[in-house]
């Protein structure tokens, strides 16, 4: 006999089976995703080898 049994997630709508917490997660990931890439393509190349540099010597990774 299985005493773990699944329960199904409980959806508002009725449309699907999601819960609250994967749409949290997908959205988090989202907006980080996005903040990501435009901060890296917006940054100047001059910014983005000073903050690689810093974070080499904040790891003790030896770069010179």
């Amino acid at each position: 006999m299985n005493r773990f049994r699944a329960t199904p997630h409980v959806s508002i709508d009725g449309i699907g089976a999601i819960s609250w917490s994967t749409v949290a997660g997908v959205t988090a990931a989202m907006l980080i995703g996005a903040f990501i890439v435009l901060g890296v393509g917006f940054a100047g190349a001059e910014a983005m080898h000073a903050a690689a540099h810093d974070m080499r010597h904040g790891l003790s990774f030896p770069c010179h």
